[in-house]
């Protein structure tokens, strides 16, 4: 029996020494804007603009700008540039069509990020409330569930209130980051990101075709230039073998040009 309880306790002592995982445990409440309407891009141009226009006060920059967007041309990023223009003609800049070495450069991607479904999105207490004969918190609620004579009946009609007032948005699987660069004599002056939820059938307002260009030379060469937030260099390297296997060739990678978002990678076919 003693050697029974001895063995019993060795084995408690070394599960109690194995390593543990850490637990998983959300961030804080946060918000996030969720876009839904052409509005909310103008929204965005407003506010892009104002923090632009306020940093070249600061540093007096020049008024001339040209804004380059980088990326394949969508829906969204042909009407921010558009709305862009009109914010700064209307603030007084002067806005030009091609670069310009007494200008500077604001630039702008996008990149769409989706999510699984399923993910698990909690309120907070004291999110709603009700305004009336009183106005009533759900944390109240939670530390009293009478407190003011008040029920969880009251609580539904407060949160039912602030969703009908439209405060709440619905949490989307997608989500778009917005990067927006000031340059000026190639240095960085400003750096703007934003992330906003969109509604999931609207993705593509935000992203297109992985817009891949492929330029054959005359040697055998070729290069292929793609989008690397939609492609990886594994998949143009297995793109580039099937162009090349076809002839019964195989495919050298023979360099590759990062500096962008639209990147390329140069190849070349050769006899086995």
């Amino acid at each position: 029996m003693g050697r029974l309880v001895s063995c019993l306790a060795i084995l408690v002592t070394l599960a109690a020494c194995e390593s543990q995982l850490p637990i998983a445990q959300s961030y804080d409440l946060s918000y996030q804007r969720k876009m839904q309407a052409a509005y909310h891009w103008q929204v965005l141009a407003e506010d892009v603009s104002s923090k632009v226009i306020e940093r070249m006060e600061t540093r007096a920059l020049p008024i001339r700008i040209v804004i380059q967007p980088e990326g394949p041309t969508t829906a969204f990023s042909q009407a921010l540039e558009d709305m862009l223009i009109t914010q700064f003609v209307e603030r007084g800049l002067v806005v030009l069509s091609v670069p310009s070495q007494d200008a500077i450069v604001l630039t702008y991607d996008v990149q769409v990020v989706t999510h699984e479904p399923g993910r698990f999105v909690r309120e907070a207490p004291g999110t709603y409330a009700l305004l009336g004969a009183g106005v009533i918190a759900v944390t109240s609620l939670v530390n009293d569930f009478s407190v003011g004579g008040l029920s969880w009946t009251v609580a539904g009609a407060a949160a039912a209130a602030e969703l009908g007032a439209g405060s709440y948005a619905e949490v989307s699987n997608t989500e778009v980051i917005i990067n927006a660069s000031l340059l000026w004599q190639d240095e960085y002056v400003a750096r703007y990101t934003d992330i906003y939820y969109v509604p999931d059938d609207d993705s593509g307002h935000y992203e297109a075709e992985d817009g891949t260009v492929v330029i054959a030379g005359d040697d055998g060469s070729f290069s292929i230039v793609y989008d690397s937030y939609l492609r990886s260099l594994t998949n143009v390297r297995e793109e580039a073998e099937h162009r090349c296997s076809r002839d019964g060739l195989l495919t050298s990678i023979t360099g590759r040009d990062m500096a962008h978002r639209m990147q390329t990678a140069y190849f070349r076919c050769y006899t086995p």
